[in-house]
């Protein structure tokens, strides 16, 4: 199993690197799996939201059992992080796609906002960070209070 964790400037270090290290645990402990950092497209560091500064695995390409999209400056409207993806555009046709390819999306924190915005979500059942939910709303999510959602094995989870 394949797991992708997209990572662009400005993310919360922790949404990404947190399920990293507990994806990659796993492996090491016989897990029959791996966890990848990718990029849209080739760069040689990213830059977190902190001021971290890690070297990606990899430039996204499809086949990705599970899709993981972390969030970051959302709710600041940071000029890099997820409403600078969501506002440049560049990154929801790759979301887009990897829906398509029929994995499992989740998105953590305000990453569930730039699967919103690639289309992924549609109406289903959502969250997202609390400062961004009348803006999840906005997308026609339905909006939901728990920490975790889970749409169902048949399409992709977003929570």
């Amino acid at each position: 199993m394949r797991f992708d964790i997209v990572v662009y400037d400005g993310l919360d270090e922790m949404d990404a690197l947190g399920p990293l290290e507990v994806l990659r645990s796993a492996q090491a402990a016989g897990a029959d799996m791996t966890a990848r950092l990718v990029t849209r497209i080739p760069v040689g560091e990213v830059v977190g939201a902190f001021g971290l500064r890690f070297r990606p695995d990899a430039v996204y390409e499809s086949g990705a059992d599970v899709v993981l999209v972390p969030g970051g400056g959302w709710a600041a409207r940071a000029a890099v992080g997820a409403w600078a993806e969501a506002q440049d555009g560049a990154l929801l046709p790759l979301l887009a796609d990897a829906a398509g390819q029929g994995g499992i999306m989740a998105g953590v924190c305000t990453g569930t906002m730039l699967l919103a915005h690639a289309g992924v979500v549609g109406s289903r059942r959502a969250t997202t960070h609390h400062a961004a939910l009348d803006d999840l709303a906005a997308t026609g999510a339905q909006v939901v209070s728990e920490r975790v959602v889970d749409d169902g094995s048949s399409s992709p989870v977003v929570g």
